[in-house]
């Protein structure tokens, strides 16, 4: 098993926080506790639950673009990066390709999440909680930014694999 499986699967392990912030049924009641300042930034929907973050970065009038950035090999990488004024979101489609290279060795009830499409909405909801809670980029704005981007798409595990994959993959 490659190195890369092995971190794949070490982190897939769910655990009781990931159930909570994850699992459909309990998204609505961590979301609404949490991110109550959403309705404060755009307010023509009735809840961010219901569309994708591509949708919801839309709706909020966030541009959303898609960049083939180098990967700084050695140095920090970055999925994306979110402006906050404007307010716009640039993925890293290298990154992403890179991360999606590693799909087969993913167990099937999670590759969905490996895929462009799936990563893409994950990262875009990752960098709208910089955007709509403006919070540049920190230690506690990124844990933040992470249970908001797992809550927002019902991911099953905590989002934080795919910067370990990332920086696993360009050392």
């Amino acid at each position: 098993m490659s190195s890369i499986a092995q971190l794949i699967l070490k982190n897939l392990k769910r655990n009781d926080r990931d159930e909570k912030i994850g699992r459909r049924d309990k998204r609505k009641e961590f979301f609404d506790s949490n991110y109550s300042f959403i309705s404060q930034y755009c307010s023509n929907f009735s809840s961010p639950l219901s569309l994708s973050p591509s949708q919801l970065a839309a709706a909020c009038a966030i541009l959303v673009k898609y960049e083939r950035l180098p990967l700084a090999f050695g140095r920090v990488v970055y999925l994306a990066e979110a402006c906050l004024q404007p307010p716009g979101i640039t993925v890293n489609l290298t990154a992403i390709e890179k991360i999606t290279a590693c799909a087969a060795e993913i167990p099937d009830e999670y590759r969905v999440w490996f895929t462009e499409a799936g990563l893409s909405e994950i990262i875009i909801a990752h960098e709208l909680y910089h955007i709509l809670a403006q919070q540049p980029s920190s230690r506690v704005a990124e844990i933040h930014a992470h249970d908001f981007a797992q809550a927002l798409t019902g991911l099953p595990f905590a989002p934080k694999i795919y910067e370990e994959i990332l920086r696993q993959i360009t050392e």
